[in-house]
């Protein structure tokens, strides 16, 4: 900042104070040359720094807030950036002139040097998943707790999102992401849907869960974060501890990083075997290939056992595919026990119903429950559908089994009756499974394929599958002693 020349020789004075942002730094100096502006911050006398961070009065509760959207720095390489910004922002100006109580209020963009820069909305106190389970209880612990958090203005409030919907079509618009974490609760828990955000860094959204956004840094990297801005970061940092326990393994996602954002964690470009498995338009694959996505998540769960955890979630959702179609184990939010069964660090994390090995108490985990949920994850990989499509609560307890005959039958049925004492037992028999499969038994292990009954994987959807390369076979990338690429 300069004073004009003609104020300086009105007052005359002897100095001028001036301030300099320099990477990021703010500083001021004291400039006596009263006609030339100085070209550099080494020019000024007394030059001190200024603290910025920290600054201002501590935040009032009752005090107006509001969260500024602004986009992630991997946007700005993205060449359509000003096109989707202005579709947004034209987006949330037709809501301003037709504001709808259930839908996320917006206040107007902020900007600079003629650009929209962010836009504006009224900051909520949380996302619904978290108003209904503060405890942050995984998905058995939550059922088992008598939902006692839930409260009816809670549920009457989904009525809500339902008039918010419909508001939007009125309008001509959509929202395209319509899901618990894109769905706000204010001060009154009343229900209001709300987008999905991207930190500093996130290029875009590939997924979300019941906790965490999983979001794309760039080719090889995933930031998994808080569902909403500044949220519990308590089991990601679990996450993270229990992947620094399990170390490195070519069957288990690896861990990148961990900052103030997230969790940094290797990106594996196929998805989830049980998205792979849905939306193939290709033939069924091999038998051979199944056979090798068991043995492979076998050898996973093997190696996490052996570092002394549990892994509380196994299913096919939590099992990713990599450049060749291998098998890596994630999510890890756990537990990890002592040698005596003494749990270090909990994850609260809990099978869903079709995983969930019956037990008198549900937060109790150990080797055979993460087994129980192994086998019936082998025999949705070998059939296509889980164990009892139409699954109705009680039959597990009631020790009810599928009787149709598989290639992995004697194996998930081991599993279920609690039998194995290891996960490397279990492995040892898809090895000789598979070794049998190779020498040519095939035919007989798979007898009665084309009468197995028909079902689907998630709801109505047809299950479908992508064939083995025999390129690949023939290489020997398959064979238990294989790498992954």
């Amino acid at each position: 900042m300069v004073v004009p020349q003609k104020l300086i020789k009105q007052l005359n004075l002897l100095h001028v104070q001036v301030f300099v942002l320099q990477a990021g730094i703010l500083y001021t100096g004291r400039w006596t040359t009263r006609f030339a502006p100085p070209k550099t911050l080494e020019d000024l006398q007394e030059v001190k720094q200024i603290p910025t961070e920290d600054r201002g009065p501590e935040v009032n509760p009752s005090w107006l807030a509001v969260y500024v959207k602004t986009p992630s720095l991997l946007a700005y390489i993205n060449g359509n950036l000003e096109k989707q910004m202005a579709r947004k922002v034209e987006t949330c100006e037709i809501l301003r002139r037709n504001p709808h109580p259930n839908i996320a209020t917006y206040y107007g963009y902020t900007g600079a040097h003629g650009r929209v820069s962010g836009l504006c909305f009224k900051r909520y106190t949380s996302k619904l998943l978290e108003a209904v389970n503060l405890q942050g209880l995984g998905k058995v612990a939550f059922r088992s707790s008598a939902r006692e958090l839930v409260r009816e203005n809670m549920i009457s409030g989904l009525d809500g999102v339902l008039a918010a919907i419909k508001h939007l079509h009125s309008l001509g618009l959509a929202h395209n992401d319509i899901n618990p974490a894109n769905i706000m609760v204010d001060e009154d828990d009343q229900v209001t849907m709300y987008k999905q955000y991207c930190p500093p860094g996130v290029a875009r959204v590939i997924a979300s869960g019941s906790s965490a956004f999983i979001g794309e840094v760039n080719e090889s990297t995933v930031l998994k974060y808080p569902l909403a801005p500044g949220g519990d970061m308590s089991r990601l940092e679990v996450e993270k501890k229990l992947l620094e326990i399990v170390g490195p393994h070519k069957r288990v996602i690896r861990l990148k990083g961990f900052s103030d954002a997230g969790l940094y964690l290797e990106r594996v470009p196929n998805g989830t075997l049980a998205q792979y498995l849905l939306e193939s338009d290709d033939p069924p694959p091999s038998l051979l290939q199944r056979i090798s996505w068991c043995r492979e998540t076998a050898e996973a769960v093997a190696w996490v056992h052996s570092r002394g955890v549990i892994h509380c979630d196994i299913q096919p959702m939590n099992l990713l595919l990599d450049e060749g179609l291998h098998v890596k184990l994630s999510d890890f939010q756990g537990k990890h026990l002592s040698r005596d069964g003494t749990v270090l660090l909990d994850g609260l994390s809990g099978e869903p119903g079709r995983f969930y090995c019956p037990r008198a108490d549900p937060f109790d985990a150990d080797i055979k429950t993460d087994l129980f949920a192994l086998g019936c994850t082998i025999y949705i990989i070998i059939m296509g559908y889980p164990v009892f499509p139409d699954i109705v609560d009680g039959r597990f307890e009631q020790q009810q089994w599928p009787e149709d005959t598989h290639a992995c039958s004697d194996i998930t049925l081991k599993c279920w009756m609690k039998e194995y004492g290891s996960a490397e037992e279990l492995l040892r028999d898809l090895e000789l499974v598979e070794k049998d499969l190779r020498a040519g038994a095939a035919p007989d292990l798979w007898k009665g394929l084309n009468d197995q009954p028909s079902g689907p994987l998630v709801g109505e959807v047809e299950p479908r599958w992508k064939p083995l390369d025999t390129s690949v076979l023939a290489s020997g990338a398959l064979d238990s002693s294989a790498e992954c690429s």
